[in-house]
């Protein structure tokens, strides 16, 4: 099986020097089982001239400009299924073998996705019921895809 091409789309910079450390630090990891990109598209800032819905809509078309019509797209939002890591390692582990085309995550900013690009996604995956910063998502899912591949690998850090 060819190493896996992940792309993680993110809205704005991650804030927090701890939060960068623990993503980079899982991004480095990551490495040793595919090829894995964080993409960080410039933010729109709030406004009062701009409602929300029209914020995330201008996102929506940020993010499309860095979405192929071949990638499978998971979009990360509360209203997403809910999974454990084996159950994700497996999704992860069919979905490249059935398609060898990128898989792109997306992650939204402070306002979340739009329905847009949530209706755009393969699949919807939520990690809690609990609300977190769109930052600690991002540290979560690489982390989870570090917990994957080393479950997928049959090695022990999944313990």
């Amino acid at each position: 099986m060819p190493r896996p091409h992940i792309k993680i789309l993110v809205i704005g910079k991650t804030k927090h020097s701890y939060l960068q450390e623990g993503i980079q630090d899982y991004l480095r990891r990551l490495k040793h089982y595919a090829q894995v990109e964080m993409v960080e598209i410039r933010a729109k800032r709030a406004s009062s001239k701009l409602s929300d819905e029209e914020i995330t809509r201008q996102e929506a078309r940020l993010f499309a400009g860095h979405i192929n019509p071949s990638d499978y797209v998971i979009a990360l939002d509360r209203q997403g299924q809910m999974c454990d890591s084996i159950e994700m390692a497996r999704a992860l582990q069919k979905q490249g073998e059935q398609n060898p085309n990128p898989v792109a995550f997306l992650i939204g900013g402070e306002l979340g996705l739009s329905p847009r690009l949530v209706d755009r996604a393969n699949e919807v995956w939520s990690f809690s019921k609990l609300t977190f910063s769109h930052d600690m998502v991002r540290l979560i899912l690489v982390e989870q895809l570090y917990r994957g591949f080393t479950i997928m690998a049959g090695e022990k850090y999944h313990k």
